[in-house]
């Protein structure tokens, strides 16, 4: 049975059903929405080529179809295949265009002359054949003659019966191998495009060469669940090769010079060159038509997100740039095609273009940026071109003779589409500065960002600090893109009055596809699944309540502003902790880098998004579930109103910024480290596991820093001690970067003032061997903590009281005889078992003192201070609810 293996975690899933669903699933799909093209014009083939682009992009069979069966090719799947196949056969057309090919002279058809006349009819066209040339898969073997069948069946039913033959023919010509029949071998310069794209784009001949020596468990552990036998003989020959370099088993050269190992892992670049000859002089049949690799970054894009202690510029200023790059990605894909971006997240893009639309591209974006920020700078590379070959097995400067073995080894590793993608980001000059370096007075410059010249537009007037104040441009573009995003009253709404809930997230769709609305799209579509047979959505009904209402925490616009003026409510003087969750992951950017092709690239791109932002909206769908829970410890009635405890700044790539009401802090970090190793795998030393579980093949995770603070602290402070508080993280992290799977680890700060970077110091550096956290730690210990935290939450104990269980602070050995002591003394039976589980928790301290010590109960005595802060205001129940904070 056919099966399809995730190249980061191995997860197999086994395909069952022989024949080819792909098809029967487009063809439903066309049948069901009754699509037609209207006229077989380049507006119509646009329109058509978007309607596949989107049924198979959303479609679970086709991303669950291997792009092939063999060994490695069901690494990627058939939907990712296509897309990447047309981001690299576009811009590859249009550049041969550009350089004055007549497509259409190869053909006899008029009607596609005529489409092939104009540059967005070669792009059409060209799209077309990309996305079906593999619809006759599977089983793989043959697939060439029923994509013919199937792409002119398709074609007749959307109305494209005059073209349908001639592309039928097109879409099935994309192999040139010798042993071909010659009526499938390319024959226009159009079918060789498709063809050299869907080559390069192919997993099948390149296996996971980055760091392949990394990788020997692992493809031990695939050889174990292959069921064919050309593959395992394939498998195996790749073990042995890894077991030669890595324990010096045999003779390296024998290996180095073997079909199967070169062509997966490019050791030996000469007989790669003969194998894959046409590739290396595709330019004699391409007119010399390069490809574009294109990376844009933002330059300065945490300077420009912390340009204010105004909560509302640093919430819009993420957006704002979220939203400009989207704008960005908007205009290639109309340019070009969807399937060009390879990603566009957290201030980056990557696509591929034809190298001729450079210099237009990078002015547009420019302009695009400076309309919509102002002041934004972009980081650009000088130069965009390579050969084709070069997407395949990396930047011509790894393109050198394999004499030397060790040297071989190493260029191995490199020569992939990661490679150039590295190439590109290592040559990223910064644009000219489009901001305005004129001399300003203070009276002029700006009260909220006071940076830049306060703006004489009458939209660039706000309510500041009790007097309405002219703000520069950059700011006002960010409050506004703010308001716009947070305009509405209520964000989530349950609906109880039907059988089962149902959850709307309010005006959503209206709103900019940027990292805030994803994720509180997402946070919906969990809820609802969460409250699916959940006894608290009955309780409330018994109660008479039929809707819930989540609402934007009134105060949490003032949040860091120390001057409250009339824009704000009263609410404001209240003060209470707020949590700021800053977060990065670890090794994924190294995973990316050593993929070996387009397709893997942007596969593994996607999927690390999915866990991000997938881990953020189900944690903070648990914390709206706990605060359900809590609810219902009081009186409730029909129109219930409630908090919406979180905010989400900032979602870049794999970092993120989350503000949560302090007291859901632990409810946050178990619901994402969770979501995390439900899709990475639990960390384990060895790569173990069943054949449908997930399990990394290298160690991913999350690192965190997290910084409690007084809500009326200046944002700039504490964005900067979270930053240490994220390093500290990341080194923790890369101490125990080793084994396989995905964890989380944490740094955790409570401050009282503000926050600076020396009081961080002081708590987590030993000074004589002590220290005063646990912190950082691992999700694994944290797991332990929270049982910690449970066990004296049960007991009602004072925070205060665990903080005075060592005394005046004398040495680590003087205050554990002293706690001894008062144990001993101790008759209440559940003070003596606090005693006793400090006494344990410290002991372990002593026996190691090269270690140094650690007094473990402050953070215990703190935690339990954050989650129970708010409630001994509200007079609550609270002993339950902080152990329903605790995951109970």
């Amino acid at each position: 049975m056919p099966f399809r293996v995730d190249p980061i975690t191995f997860k197999k899933s086994t395909i069952t059903k022989e024949r080819s669903e792909a098809y029967a699933e487009l063809i439903s799909k066309i049948e069901t929405e009754n699509f037609r093209v209207k006229q077989s014009d380049i507006r119509g083939l646009r329109e058509f080529n978007d309607f596949i682009y989107n049924s198979i992009t959303r479609n679970e069979l086709w991303k669950s179809i291997p792009s092939d069966t063999r060994f490695p090719g069901y690494f990627s799947s058939l939907a990712d295949h296509a897309i990447a196949t047309v981001s690299i056969a576009v811009p590859l057309a249009v550049e041969v265009f550009k350089k004055g090919f007549d497509f259409g002279s190869e053909y006899d058809n008029e009607e596609i002359k005529d489409l092939l006349r104009t540059e967005k009819g070669v792009i059409e066209v060209c799209r077309l054949l990309s996305l079906l040339h593999d619809i006759g898969k599977h089983p793989p073997e043959k697939h060439h003659i029923k994509t013919r069948e199937y792409v002119e069946k398709i074609l007749e039913k959307v109305g494209l019966t005059n073209l349908s033959k001639i592309l039928a023919e097109s879409a099935s010509r994309h192999h040139y191998r010798s042993t071909m029949d010659k009526e499938y071998q390319p024959k226009t310069k159009l079918e060789w495009i498709v063809a050299f794209a869907d080559k390069i784009s192919s997993t099948q001949e390149r296996g996971l060469s980055g760091e392949f020596t990394k990788l020997l468990e692992q493809y031990k552990w695939l050889l174990g669940v292959e069921n064919s036998k050309k593959n395992a003989e394939r498998i195996e020959k790749i073990v042995e090769f890894i077991e030669c370099v890595k324990l010096h088993k045999g003779d390296i050269k024998n290996y180095i010079n073997d079909d199967i190992i070169y062509t997966t892992i490019p050791v030996n670049f000469s007989e790669i060159q003969k194998i894959d000859e046409k590739i290396f002089n595709a330019s004699n049949i391409l007119n010399d038509a390069k490809i574009g690799v294109l990376c844009i970054e933002v330059a300065g894009i945490h300077k420009f997100v912390t340009a204010s202690d105004y909560k509302k510029y640093i919430s819009g200023a993420s957006a704002l740039i979220d939203d400009t790059l989207n704008e960005a990605k908007k205009e290639i894909e109309e340019m070009l095609c969807p399937e060009c971006i390879i990603y566009a997240k957290g201030g980056s893009l990557l696509a591929i273009i034809p190298p001729s639309y450079f210099e237009e591209i990078k002015e547009r974006i420019c302009q695009i940026f400076e309309e919509k920020t102002r002041v934004i700078n972009l980081k650009l590379p000088e130069s965009i071109e390579f050969e084709l070959w070069e997407l395949k097995y990396g930047p011509r400067i790894y393109r050198i003779d394999d004499a030397d073995i060790e040297m071989s080894l190493k260029l191995a590793e490199k020569r992939n589409f990661g490679g150039v993608v590295s190439s590109v980001i290592d040559s990223l000059e910064t644009t000219e500065d489009v901001s305005n370096s004129e001399i300003i007075r203070v009276s002029e410059v700006c009260p909220i960002c006071h940076e830049y010249k306060r703006s004489e537009k009458p939209e660039c007037e706000h309510l500041i600090d009790d007097k309405k104040e002219k703000v520069c441009e950059r700011c006002c573009l960010a409050i506004r893109e703010d308001k716009n995003l947070r305009e509405e009253k209520e964000v989530i709404c349950i609906n109880l009055e039907k059988e089962r809930a149902e959850v709307e997230v309010i005006s959503i769709d209206l709103k900019p596809d940027i990292s805030y609305t994803r994720i509180v799209k997402k946070v919906g579509k969990i809820l609802k699944g969460k409250l699916r047979n959940n006894p608290i959505v009955a309780e409330f009904k018994s109660r008479g309540v039929n809707k819930i209402y989540f609402a934007p925490v009134e105060t949490w616009d003032c949040i860091g502003r120390q001057h409250i003026g009339r824009d704000y409510s009263e609410k404001c003087d209240e003060i209470y902790d707020i949590a700021f969750i800053k977060g990065d992951g670890d090794n994924f950017g190294k995973i990316k880098g050593s993929m070996p092709s387009i397709t893997l690239y942007k596969q593994i791109s996607k999927l690390f998004e999915d866990v991000i932002e997938g881990s953020i909206a189900e944690a903070l769908s648990e914390v709206i579930i706990k605060q359900l829970e809590i609810k219902l410890e009081k009186d409730v009635k029909d129109g219930l109103t409630l908090e919406l405890p979180f905010d989400v700044v900032f979602v870049g790539g794999d970092d993120f910024l989350v503000l949560i009401d302090a007291a859901f802090i632990f409810v946050f970090l178990m619901a994402f480290r969770r979501n995390l190793q439900e899709m990475f795998g639990e960390r384990k030393d060895k790569f173990d596991k069943k054949e449908n579980e997930s399990l990394s093949i290298i160690p991913l995770g999350v690192s965190m820093g997290i910084a409690v603070v007084k809500n009326r602290m200046p944002i700039k402070s504490t964005l900067d001690v979270l930053d240490d508080l994220l390093r500290r993280s990341k080194q923790k992290s890369k101490s125990e970067a080793s084994g396989f799977g995905g964890e989380i680890f944490v740094s955790l700060k409570k401050f009282e003032s503000i926050p600076t970077r020396d009081e961080v110091k002081e708590v987590f550096d030993s000074t004589n061997d002590i220290k005063y956290t646990q912190f950082p730690i691992s999700g694994k210990d944290l797991v332990n903590f929270i049982e910690d935290l449970k066990f004296f939450a049960q007991r009602k104990v004072s925070p205060n009281w665990i903080k005075g269980v060592f005394g005046d602070g004398k040495s680590p050995l003087d205050s554990y005889v002293d706690l001894l002591w008062r144990k001993a003394r101790e008759e209440e039976k559940s003070k003596w078992e606090m005693f006793d589980k400090i006494e344990r928790m410290h002991k372990s301290e002593l026996k190691h003192p090269e270690r140094g010590f650690v007094f473990k109960h402050m953070d215990i005595a703190e935690s339990l201070e954050i989650i129970g802060g708010k409630l001994s205001l509200e007079g609550l129940p609270i002993r339950e609810i902080m152990l329903k904070l605790l995951g109970e």
